[in-house]
Parts: C-alpha cells; structure tokens; sequence
C-alpha cells in the first residue's frame, strides 16, 4: 500500500466549543508515492477527538509505513467511482466511523469567475428538506483559507460586499479547494445554498461538486455577482439535482416581501417586485437652525417605469407638527421649483419626536423607484431642507440615509434627488434616469 501524504488543517469549532490550533501539515508530492508524518496525523486527528487507526513502525533505513485497521473501509473508498482516495476520503473514513453521529458535506471549488490566484465566498448554508439552513458542528477547508474566519461562511448573512466579510482562498488553476462541513447525522440534507459577494466579482466561485459522506451529489455553477441554491431529491440520489434561478430563490427567501406576477426577466429568471400599499418618511434631522423642516416632494414609479399621479394616492398624513402647508403639493408633475409655495413645509414640530408623513395609496402598487426632492432653498428663502431620514414601506424599513441637499436653483436641480431603487432592471434603470445623468 504506498504511502499517503495528508494536508489536515484542524476542523474549526463553532462558537462555545473552544479554540482548535490551526497548524496544518504541509504536505510535499515528490513522486507518485506520497510521504507523511505519522506522528503528526495521528496528532492532527486526535485533535479532532478521533482515535486514531494509524500505527507507525521503524524498519532498516528509517523507511516508515502505514498500518491502517480500517482498510475494508478505505478500499470501498478505493473503489468509489465519484471519489479519489486521498486525504479528504481518508478524513471522512475517520470521522465517520469514529464519530456515528455526524455526517459530512464536502463543497469542492472547482473554478472562478476569471480572477487568476484567488477565489472569494461569501456565504454557504446547507438545507434541509424544507430547504431551511441547518446548523453546523465545525468547518474546515483545504487547503486552509487565505484569510477571513470559515465560520464566517456559515453566519446566515448572503448579501456580503465588504472584502473582509468574506472568506479567501489562494487559488491555482486545475486545482480544487474543498470546504468540510459537518452537520447532525438526524439531518436529511436535501441541498446546498451558495452565495458570491459583489466585491471583486471575477473572484466568486464558479463550479462547485458536493458530496456527502463522500458520496457524489452533483455538480452546477453559481452565478457571477449572486448566488444558487443546489438541491437533491435523496441523499445519495444522482439525479434530479438542479441550480435554483436566483429570482426563484429570492422568493423562496423572502416570501412575505414579494409577489411573483408581473416581475421583470433577467438572464437568472423573473423577478417580482415589492407591492406597496403604504409610504412613511421618517425625518430624523433637518438644515433648518429653527424647528421647521421643509421637502419638495417626492416621486413613485411602479414596475412599468410610469410615474404615479396624486389621483393614486388615497391619503396624505402628516404627524408630529403643529402646523403643515398643502401636502398635495408633494406629489407634483413638475418637481424643478424654488418656489416656496410650490413645496411642503412643517411648522414647529417636537423635537424630541421626529415629524412623519405617511402616504397611502389608494391600491397595492408594485414600485420600482423612489425619487425623494429636498427642499430648495434659494438666498431668499430659509434653509428648510432634511437632511436625515427613514423610508418604511408596509411599516418595513426598507432605507435610511442622508437626503440630499438640493442645488438651490432649478439647473441641475435633478442632479440632488435621492434615489431609493427597489429593482435591478437594467431596462427600467436606464428608462428611469435623468437625460442629464446618462449624458455626463
């Protein structure tokens, strides 16, 4: 039996279960027979509180060799026409045998998106057979990750853009990078959700194969800039195992957000927009010096790219203030002004308790922008502008920032809207923008 060389970064512990070293053994393929540090292994998976089944002996010529007992096991593995007999089947051997109560999902990298020595991630959840993230017992990777925290992987956050939210791996081409994940054996896994970052894009994992228990399961591609749910019928079921459109996946997330009629289509599927039926603007801080505060108004589209009228709106309700202007005015056809007249204003409102004013349409409206005009102030009229706030649609924050202070004259006034997209339609983008925008 020729000699295996093992690479065996310890498994890392969840949170509460104590810190495992992070040393991995380097291992060095010189020839086709493969060297190793016995003592080192059998130290690497005692760490992982497995008994170990290697015993070493010294014969003439210091030359060392493997004694393994559960060599009937390791065979099958041998024999697996889905799987080598390397370190990684080695390990599950291990844990399996030793650790019945675990079961093992190893998520081979394949490829990237084009970047030509690292490899990002952002997120993974393994599911169960309602499609729900499972937690998991420990992870680990090889080779060992570049840098970030591979539980970190497992945190249930998907939308992840910071480079140091994600986990990196040094990448070569024709060379895989495996994620060990070991979950509850009473779990039936029945897929796999794997998320890129829209940091660095070309770095986002590409094709991906998983495997439980050494098993093959599929193989698939995750989109560039979003991410795939992968699923299976069975858990050792070769068939009927096929990427999710990312649209479909964002329903399945979010399904009291969203509706499925009337989305828009993209290269992954349609999309469905957010139906709406109630608008509040929460103002938080405002450029006036004096208890008053004052807004152009604002501007609604729904999912055809059209521009709601005030014969949408069934209400306008203003709270917190002592006295208010015409709030018809915040839904206009004509929103360049510096006329006072022309734009809304709250008088003297508490400033312990933030001024609202809530808009509700008179039926569900699917909306794909929002369009917010700060007061514009001129030389001869007060600073009344916000300055920051809180968007809320069916009582859900959906945005909070800072408004944009307006240009103070009509040219370029379009150029200080805050614009709240509630879409990724390129077509609806591009139809929704400013002349003035596209041209510059």
């Amino acid at each position: 039996m020729s000699a295996i060389s093992m690479s065996l970064p310890s498994l890392v512990p969840r949170a509460g279960e104590g810190h495992v070293g992070r040393n991995p053994l380097n291992s060095r393929r010189k020839h086709s027979h493969r060297s190793f540090s016995p003592i080192a292994l059998k130290s690497t998976l005692q760490s992982l509180k497995i008994n170990s089944p290697i015993s070493s002996s010294m014969s003439r010529g210091c030359e060392t060799f493997l004694t393994i007992s559960s060599y009937a096991s390791v065979r099958k593995l041998r024999q697996n026409n889905h799987v080598k007999f390397n370190e990684l089947s080695f390990i599950a051997s291990c844990l399996l045998e030793e650790q019945p109560n675990t079961q093992i999902v190893t998520v081979d990298i394949k490829s990237n998106h084009g970047k030509v020595d690292i490899v990002r991630l952002a997120a993974i959840s393994i599911l169960d057979r309602k499609y729900k993230p499972v937690s998991i017992i420990k992870a680990t990777s090889v080779p060992e990750n570049k840098s970030g925290d591979i539980l970190d992987l497992f945190d249930g956050k998907m939308a992840k853009n910071d480079e140091n939210e994600l986990v990196t791996f040094s990448f070569e081409k024709d060379k895989t990078i495996s994620i060990i994940i070991i979950v509850d054996r009473e779990i039936d896994i029945h897929g796999v959700r794997i998320f890129n970052s829209t940091f660095d894009p070309d770095s986002g994992v590409k094709d991906i194969e998983v495997r439980i228990n050494n098993n093959f399961m599929t193989k698939g591609e995750v989109q560039k800039l979003f991410g795939a749910d992968f699923r299976f019928e069975s858990k050792f079921s070769l068939a009927s195992f096929n990427a999710v459109s990312s649209a479909q996946l964002i329903r399945e997330m979010f399904p009291e957000q969203f509706v499925v009629d009337h989305g828009f289509v993209d290269t992954y599927g349609e999309y469905p927009f957010i139906q709406v039926k109630t608008f509040l603007l929460e103002i938080f801080a405002t450029r006036s010096k004096t208890l008053n505060v004052g807004l152009n108004g604002f501007e609604f589209f729904d999912e055809k790219g059209i521009k709601l009228t005030l014969d949408s709106i069934e209400n306008i309700s203003i709270k917190n203030a002592l006295r208010v202007s015409n709030s018809s005015v915040l839904i206009k056809e004509d929103m360049v002004t510096t006329k006072p007249d022309q734009m809304f204003t709250i008088e003297k409102y508490d400033e312990d308790i933030p001024p609202t004013i809530e808009i509700t349409f008179k039926e569900e409206i699917k909306l794909a922008k929002i369009s917010i005009w700060n007061f514009n102030s001129t030389i001869d009229t007060p600073a009344y502008g916000v300055k920051k706030a809180k968007v809320k649609l069916n009582d859900k924050t959906c945005w909070i920032g800072v408004v944009k202070c307006a240009t103070g004259c009509t040219m370029g006034a379009s150029q200080c809207v805050t614009e709240i997209w509630l879409t990724d339609s390129h077509e609806l983008k591009e139809s929704l923008t400013f002349p003035e925008l596209i041209e510059e």
